[in-house]
């Protein structure tokens, strides 16, 4: 498991260079959970997680070198990004994945939805959650979360969300939790436009 200092190291980093080119992000999933109700990164935590919006991804390829500058090398991967963080001369380590998001409309609704490989890959939350951000102080920074964290944390995770469970290491498995996993801890597994 990936310390929490690179977790936080990394995030400011990230938070650094897509401040200094005007790039939109907001804390997502497990980041953004932490944030609102721990005020820190979830102890079991193994990495740190950021969205932006798909239209933003090109951008974030043209500052490489600004990203270099500050220890990152960012990886490119089906309509997915990592960070790697440098920690000493020659060891890099992954702890941040950014997620793709794009506004879809479904039934009347607008909808965040999480793309990768060109299609849609699930359903964040309603858009109404995200159409506005607000600035939260988490690792002594300011980072963006949604207007309606709270409402979005609840469509993710139930209405428990602010009751912490720990994932128990055996749930994650390289193909990740399964639905029936997610469920069992709490969470509400990945929702499909049939299930909004």
């Amino acid at each position: 498991m990936v310390e929490h200092k690179w977790i936080e190291a990394a995030l400011k980093a990230f938070k650094k260079v897509m401040d200094k080119n005007s790039i939109p992000f907001w804390l997502e999933y497990g980041t953004q959970l932490g944030a609102v109700r721990e005020h820190r990164i979830i102890p079991w935590d193994k990495d740190g997680d950021v969205g932006v919006f798909l239209a933003d991804i090109s951008l974030m390829k043209h500052c490489q070198k600004d990203f270099e500058a500050v220890g990152i090398m960012m990886a490119y991967q089906e309509g997915h990004a990592f960070v790697n963080y440098k920690i000493n001369d020659r060891e890099w380590i992954a702890v941040l994945d950014v997620y793709t998001f794009t506004v879809e409309k479904h039934n009347g609704k607008k909808w965040l939805a999480r793309v990768e490989n060109d299609k849609i890959f699930d359903i964040r939350s309603p858009y109404i959650y995200y159409k506005e951000f607000r600035t939260i102080v988490f690792l002594n920074e300011r980072f963006n979360i949604p207007w309606k964290a709270e409402e979005a944390l609840e469509f993710v995770y139930g209405k428990q969300w602010r009751t912490p469970i720990e994932i128990k290491p055996e749930a994650y498995k390289l193909k990740g939790p399964t639905p029936q996993e997610l469920n069992e801890y709490g969470r509400t597994g990945r929702k499909k436009w049939k299930d909004v």
